[in-house]
């Protein structure tokens, strides 16, 4: 009988949740609570984020490339060092070390900011992004902390266009001429 109820709630949501409203009414007598608790469930619910991605998507070699982060947490200066990140490169690794301060836990403002990162030769590389407080220390020993997260990017050759020379340019266009000369002389004999 029991699981027979319990099957017919989970098909229909909105008596399930109904049902839990009512359960939490009649636990909680006053109206004034019931919303208070349904709306810091709510908020609490929407944690503190952060995005980051390398732009341009697929860089060439010799192109700018820059991380974008948005995310709940502002981006602050370090308090030692006074820098807002650094960079550490070992072989195709990027250890991306970001200095952020305290952001609200519900998110209501999200923060964004583009790092530069510089121009790298054609290969795969991988960029470990480290988002830390303002107040610890520049540097850090990232062998012993485990990056927030890690991006696979690809930096490629820029794509060669075939170009004849300009002396070959010139005869080219001489003999095109010359034709389209030829066949005007022709019609007009006729």
């Amino acid at each position: 009988m029991i699981e027979k109820l319990i099957l017919s709630l989970l098909k229909k949501p909105k008596t399930l949740v109904l049902l839990i409203i009512q359960v939490l009414f009649k636990i909680i007598k006053n109206k004034c609570h019931l919303i208070l608790l349904m709306t810091m469930t709510l908020l609490l619910s929407f944690s503190s984020f952060a995005f980051f991605e390398v732009v341009p998507e697929n860089p060439i070699e010799g192109q700018n490339i820059q991380l974008h982060y948005v995310g709940c947490d502002p981006v602050v200066p370090n308090i030692v060092t006074n820098e807002l990140y650094y960079l550490e490169q070992k072989g195709n690794l990027i250890n991306f070390i970001g200095s952020y301060g305290y952001g609200l836990p519900t998110c209501p403002i999200s923060h964004e900011y583009y790092y530069d990162l510089g121009s790298y030769p054609v290969g795969d590389y991988q960029l470990d992004v480290y988002d830390l407080l303002g107040t610890t220390p520049f540097p850090i020993d990232t062998d012993s902390r485990n990056p927030s997260i890690s991006i696979l990017f690809g930096v490629t050759a820029p794509m060669q266009i075939p170009f004849i020379s300009w002396p070959a340019m010139i005869i080219l266009m001489s003999l095109l001429i010359l034709s389209v000369r030829i066949r005007f002389l022709k019609e007009r004999k006729l």
